[in-house]
């Protein structure tokens, strides 16, 4: 029960025989995974839940609901942005360091904008 609330980490992976049927093609996975019949990149959601369990579901849930509450008073074009590669960067995490990477320049950017409207709203009320 605690792998399914915490995950397996990064080194984890799902046996072959458990999860997925017999009949992969080889779009779905490297040659070397289904031999070892080890899975260890499972795709978009899969990959959360076996790396980082119903934590890091919530986790990457709690983040896409931040980026929201930050982004919808943007303009359109801008929300557009944050919440496609919110999306994007959550669901392919740890397929590369480059989107791992991204995450953490969307949040940067994302805290940034949130900081600047918490200050403007503070200022307008704040009497001089």
């Amino acid at each position: 029960w605690w792998q399914k609330l915490l995950g397996r980490g990064l080194g984890g992976y799902v046996p072959l025989s458990d999860y997925f049927p017999p009949y992969l093609g080889p779009d779905d996975f490297s040659p070397t995974q289904v031999e070892s019949r080890k899975l260890t990149t499972p795709h978009n959601i899969g990959y959360l839940m076996i790396k980082f369990g119903y934590v890091g579901l919530c986790l990457s849930f709690l983040f896409l609901m931040y980026v929201y509450r930050v982004a919808r008073h943007l303009s359109p074009a801008r929300f557009a942005l944050y919440i496609t590669m919110g999306i994007f960067l959550i669901l392919n995490i740890g397929f590369t360091l480059k989107i791992s990477f991204l995450i953490g320049i969307l949040f940067a950017v994302i805290r940034s904008t949130a900081r600047e409207q918490w200050q403007a709203g503070y200022e307008r009320v704040t009497p001089r």
